[in-house]
């Protein structure tokens, strides 16, 4: 039923738009979870014969496995990277107010404490300048963390998302 006046109109394509800024961020996780459903079909079709007809058992139990085969290992993966990313951070921050740039470069192999030494007395600024630019860094450094976690957050969202859309494919 096409709409009967300007205003039903405006509503209809406003609606349109709202529509489209909701979907438009989610057609990854969404097309993802279509073709792993496509690609799972004949297994659910296999489980589901195995399990009497049972089609929404099947098709949990092959969601429950994605997750703890996929997802779960996945979500394992960029957590450590985080925390090893975080503690190392924290280690070089530590290690140059305590000893400067020098000793961090003392520590580093010969053919890494090299080069950096070159560019170091290539740049007009001493190490101990860059060591405390360095430290000087902490609000920028919470920014990169508060970054990070977003994209955490909008992966989960994403993933629910993918979820979903491999359990009703």
């Amino acid at each position: 039923m096409p709409p009967k006046s300007p205003f039903q109109l405006t509503l209809l394509v406003a609606s349109l738009a709202l529509l489209l800024a909701v979907a438009l961020p989610l057609w990854k996780p969404l097309l993802v979870g279509a073709v792993l459903a496509a690609a799972l079909t004949p297994a659910h079709d296999w489980l589901g014969n195995r399990l009497r007809g049972r089609r929404r058992v099947a098709a949990g139990m092959l969601l429950v496995g994605l997750v703890l085969l996929v997802l779960l290992p996945l979500a394992w993966i960029i957590t450590v990277a985080v925390r090893e990313t975080l503690d190392g951070v924290a280690f070089v921050r530590s290690f140059l107010q305590a000893h400067g740039a020098e000793g961090l470069l003392d520590r580093l192999p010969d053919w890494m404490a090299g080069p950096i030494r070159g560019l170091l007395g290539s740049i007009s600024t001493s190490a101990e300048e860059l060591a405390g630019l360095a430290a000087a860094r902490g609000p920028a450094t919470a920014a990169a963390v508060g970054t990070a976690l977003g994209a955490t957050a909008q992966v989960l969202v994403q993933a629910v998302f993918l979820l979903i859309a491999f359990y009703g494919a």
